[in-house]
């Protein structure tokens, strides 16, 4: 995907809190509601890695398969509380889930258990679900400062709700046994503050989004969020929140002077190593900034960011923080695989890409459809965004990537030639006849010739929506009539979360 440069502006619900829907969803489940369990529209990867493992615990006996994808949550929290319930399942753990630390159980007795605070908070969690379920008291000690414990503090709040007790002892906490989950009726997700983030930092480099749905009395330790980016410190340790830093990277990117972030050292067993790989981000953007073993540091600037090519290491937070550099960037931002945001927060990026660009409020939303089977078809595709890039008073929003595609309804002699496809999104204070007219023009400049109906072209594009207005004119049809029958169209659209309405 390609985002054009530019503060953003609109408005955004803030997505459910991946951490709270976990902790809900497994209690609820301990509770006896299966109800929960059912997939719903918006759910992140992890949460319906979640869903399914609950679903495979509920109905498989003896050695059910949980299918954990890439959720160290789902993993973590489900390998001691399977064995608390007589289970011995095989885990499937998919990308680099498999790399990152875990604890797995074949039983689970009463007794005393001793954890490494350093290391993660979800495998105390884990046993915090777990050990209520056994037929005597259990006790977890740390035997070193628990990190992250804000999320331990949300666990204990939901183990409430439904009816747990644990008692918290000097070195940790007393679990008594035998307990069994109440439901407590309705239950609802809070909104997520690590998501949010990635507004707040835009607002604090200058954007201007509205986010709503966020609990400012929130347990989750994100929730530090709100203060963070409303004044960023000098000196920020994220050992307690450490899925902020990304977000909080590329704003301190953003300002001049030095910004030092201590408690680093967990971040480099994250989905990725998000130290290194913030690293070359901010190094992509022109940002100095270096990391060591436990510390951060970032020289910002107040200039504009170099725009260019960056890699996410498939990293959902790595993704959605380049994104948010693309709003200070002098140039378009190209990032190599927006789709693995979908891990925590599938909308982000279609409602990045539907939002206005600063200079062009209220300007109009125009889809275009771009294709070429002549070569250098990558060239031609390039260079055909780069002209209505340029086109006056219009901005560039966003592209999608390019996908390969077999011809349709062109003639047996041009059927061996394949078509390049991409999508693309601008704001235009154009109206449609014009914008249209000017991307005619465009396609005669690159070469575009019509002797023969659907043969070979440098280039083809199309006018594919413009504000959802429906138009039937000789020269102007809109929505485009074979937009949404035409997979080519609507794949490429549909990853920059735009659907053609047709009807």
């Amino acid at each position: 995907m390609i985002l054009g440069p530019g503060a953003r502006r609109g408005r955004v619900d803030a997505p459910p809190s991946k951490s709270h829907a976990h902790r809900l969803l497994i209690a609820a489940f301990l509770a006896g509601r299966k109800d929960v369990l059912e997939a719903a529209e918006g759910d992140s990867a992890d949460i319906a890695a979640t869903k399914r493992c609950l679903a495979a615990l509920q109905g498989e006996e003896g050695e059910p398969v949980l299918d954990c994808g890439e959720s160290g949550s789902t993993l973590r929290f489900l390998s001691p509380v399977a064995a608390a319930l007589g289970k011995r399942p095989k885990f499937v753990k998919r990308g680099r889930l498999a790399e990152r630390p875990c604890m797995e159980y074949s039983s689970l007795e009463p007794g005393t258990f001793e954890l490494s605070g350093s290391v993660s908070s979800q495998f105390a969690t884990g046993l915090l679900f777990a050990l209520p379920l056994l037929g005597g008291d259990s006790e977890i000690r740390f035997s070193s400062p628990l990190q992250s414990k804000g999320y331990v503090r949300m666990t204990l709040d939901v183990l409430k709700k439904f009816s747990i007790s644990i008692e918290e002892t000097a070195s940790g906490f007393f679990v008594p046994g035998r307990q069994r989950y109440s439901s407590p009726g309705d239950i609802k997700v809070e909104g997520d503050w690590s998501g949010a983030a990635f507004w707040l930092a835009m607002n604090a480099m200058g954007s201007d989004v509205e986010v709503s749905g966020l609990d400012p009395a929130s347990a989750q330790p994100d929730a530090a969020a709100r203060n963070l980016f409303a004044e960023l410190p000098r000196r920020i340790d994220v050992s307690q929140c450490p899925d902020l830093f990304p977000a909080l990277a590329v704003a301190a990117a953003a300002r001049e002077g030095e910004t030092l972030f201590t408690g680093t050292a967990r971040l480099r067993i994250k989905e990725c190593d998000r130290a290194a790989a913030m690293l070359d981000v901010l190094q992509g953007f022109g940002v100095e900034a270096k990391s060591s073993s436990d510390e951060f540091r970032v020289k910002g600037t107040s200039g504009r960011f170099r725009g260019g090519s960056f890699a996410t290491r498939s990293d959902h937070r790595i993704a959605m923080a380049t994104a948010v550099g693309a709003t200070r960037a002098d140039s378009p931002v190209e990032i190599d695989d927006a789709a693995c945001a979908a891990k925590s927060y599938p909308s982000f990026f279609a409602e990045f890409c539907r939002m206005e660009i600063a200079g062009f409020e209220g300007a109009h939303l125009a889809a275009v459809s771009l294709g070429s089977n002549i070569e250098p078809r990558g060239e031609y595709l390039k260079r055909a965004l780069d002209a209505l890039s340029n086109m006056p008073e219009t901005a560039f929003s966003a592209a999608s990537g390019v996908v390969e595609t077999e011809p349709v309804d062109v003639p047996d002699e041009f059927s061996h030639l394949k078509f390049l496809n991409q999508a693309a999104l601008f704001r235009t204070r154009l109206d449609a006849r014009e914008f249209s007219a000017r991307m005619h023009e465009i396609e005669d400049e690159l070469g575009r010739v019509r002797t023969t109906r659907n043969g070979p072209r440098t280039i083809d594009i199309d006018l594919v929506d413009f504000d959802s207005v429906h138009c039937s004119e000789p020269d102007l049809v809109l929505p485009h009539p074979r937009a949404a029958g035409r997979d080519f169209v609507r794949r490429p659209l549909a990853e920059l979360g735009f659907e053609v309405d047709v009807g």
